[in-house]
This record gives structure tokens, C-alpha cells and sequence, in this order.
């Protein structure tokens, strides 16, 4: 049966975890041995653009826009902004009356523990990636030819996380799955922390477990009242990055050598933004404690 009449109502869910690509690029550019990588060791294709927007969870709904050939269709889906690359193999028709992905945030304790594992796990830093149990079938669906190494392993299954990533596989995707929408306007579901003149001391006072450090291109959780989690890209001696805890006063330290902390994100500049961070409580358990 064709591809076409499989998929004739126009509409998916995908059956496992689904790599998003960007439309500019095609998995066979990006998953093609050797590995193509950055000077930061991240994945790139042959057109030195990184690939990888997310991975769609098992259950997100897509409606098809096109048949791109080899495998790949261009889709739209509620759960990520924009038009995206997906291996139809990852997918499973339905007609268009099915309902989207159920999204159901868990308590703060089972994501504070499922933090943990990550960390205890060393899960890598991967640009897109929100699975950190690997997707198998890119082997299978996009072979080597070649025996391989387990950091290209890693990276050829995206078994990993980015930083929005980490806490948007951790709230089983209720939260927004980019940086971008983790900030005013956009991030409806957060409540700014008063922050604005405070030194690193008196905003550690304050925050709470699962509070947002954020800024446009990261985010920052903090874990407990000495501790922050996240996944960086490289650590502060240069080693290759993943998922770590941090102190928590040292960690706000080192971001306000470049930025400073605000809280009224919507009355700055484009060029103040860039040397600017926000602080946010955000999660149902403990948003409502903000006036």
C-alpha cells in the first residue's frame, strides 16, 4: 500500500518518540556517516545547519502538509511551533478527528526525580533533543555503514537533552518545548519572581524548587535551595556538557557577570533583553504562592 493512501486523511500520530527536523534540512544530509559536528561537537548537516528541532513525543498528532520523498513528510503539529520534518516510519495514520496528545503535568516530586536520574545518568547535551533514552530506529532507518563509537551512538540516536528540552520531557511535554516560549508573552503559565537589584545572595532567598533562571537561548532550574539542574553544553572548564547540577548562588553568579536580573521583561528593549534574566515559578503547586 502507498504511502499516500495510508496517510489519505492527512493526518498522524506518531507511535514512539519522532526526531523534528528543520524544513531546510533532510535527514539523509544529517544522518550520514561521518557524523558532520561543530566546533562545540554538535550536530550539523552537510549544509552546516543543525538539524534537529525536537523530538515529538509518542501520541503527538501532526497533520501532513506534504510527501517530500524518501520517507519524510512536512507536517505541522500543536505541540511545536512551525512547520517540521518527520520519517513517516515514526508515524501511524488517523483521521483528523483524533485527539491531540493529553498533556498532564506531573507533581514537582516526580520531576525533581526524574531530574535526578538524568543527572545521575551524565545524560549528554543534545541541540533539539528531549529523550534521554535514545531513539534505536535511527539505526536502523538511517544506518551507519560503519562500526561506530558511543559518543556518535549518542549523537546519531539523540540520546540526550537541550536545555527546554530537559524540563519539557520531564513535564511528559506540559511545558512549552523552546526557550523562546518560556518567556513573557508567550509563557502564559509563569509568574515573574521580583528579582530587578537584587544580588546573587538575595535572589538564591527566594526562589523555589522548579523556579525558572531563564533568558532568550537558555534556561536554568532550580533544584533545591543549593542547587541548580540543567543541560549546558560545555561545563565551566570547557569539558563537554549534559545534564548537571550546579551550585546555586555560584551559578547565578556567573550569569550576572553578563546579565542582570529584571522583572518586567515586556518594558525591555531588544538589545537589553540581551543582557538581561528573568526568574519564574511556573509550576501548578507552587505558582499560586506569587501574588
Amino acid at each position: 500500500m502507498s504511502a499516500i493512501h495510508r496517510f489519505s486523511s492527512g493526518y498522524a500520530v506518531a507511535h514512539m518518540p519522532a526526531p523534528l527536523l528543520d524544513v531546510r534540512s533532510t535527514f539523509q544530509d544529517a544522518f550520514c556517516y561521518p557524523l558532520c559536528l561543530d566546533d562545540q561537537g554538535l550536530l550539523i548537516d552537510r549544509h552546516s545547519r543543525r538539524p534537529l528541532e525536537a523530538i515529538a513525543l509518542t501520541g503527538a498528532k501532526f497533520k501532513i502538509l506534504q510527501d517530500q520523498g524518501n520517507h519524510t513528510f512536512r507536517v505541522m503539529t500543536e505541540d511545536y511551533p512551525g512547520e517540521v520534518l518527520v520519517d513517516k516510519r515514526f508515524l501511524t495514520p488517523v483521521e483528523e478527528g483524533t485527539s491531540e496528545r493529553q498533556k498532564v503535568m506531573p507533581s514537582m516530586d516526580e520531576i525533581l526525580q526524574f531530574l535526578k536520574k538524568e543527572e545521575e545518568k551524565k545524560s549528554a547535551y543534545i541541540w533539539g533533543g528531549n529523550d534521554g533514552e535514545g531513539i534505536e530506529k535511527m539505526l536502523e532507518f538511517y544506518p551507519p555503514g560503519a562500526e561506530i563509537d558511543q559518543m556518535t551512538k549518542i549523537i546519531w540516536t539523540l540520546k540526550g537533552y537541550d536545555c527546554s528540552g530537559l524540563f519539557y520531557r520531564a513535564t511528559n511535554g506540559s511545558l512549552p518545548r523552546n526557550t523562546s516560549q518560556l518567556l513573557p508573552p508567550k509563557f502564559s503559565m509563569g509568574k515573574c519572581i521580583p528579582i530587578s537589584g537584587c544580588n546573587a545572595e538575595e535572589i538564591a532567598a527566594q526562589v523555589q524548587p522548579l523556579d525558572f533562571l531563564v533568558y532568550p537561548g537558555h534556561v536554568i532550574s532550580v533544584f533545591d535551595e543549593e542547587r541548580t539542574i540543567e543541560s549546558r553544553v560545555r561545563l565551566r572548564d570547557g569539558g563537554r556538557g549534559g545534564v548537571v547540577f550546579d551550585q546555586l548562588v555560584p551559578r547565578i553568579e556567573e550569569m550576572m557577570q553578563t546579565r542582570q536580573p529584571v522583572d518586567d521583561w515586556a518594558s525591555l528593549t531588544d538589545e537589553e533583553k540581551k543582557h538581561s534574566f528573568l526568574s519564574v515559578r511556573w509550576h501548578p503547586e507552587t505558582v499560586n504562592s506569587l501574588s
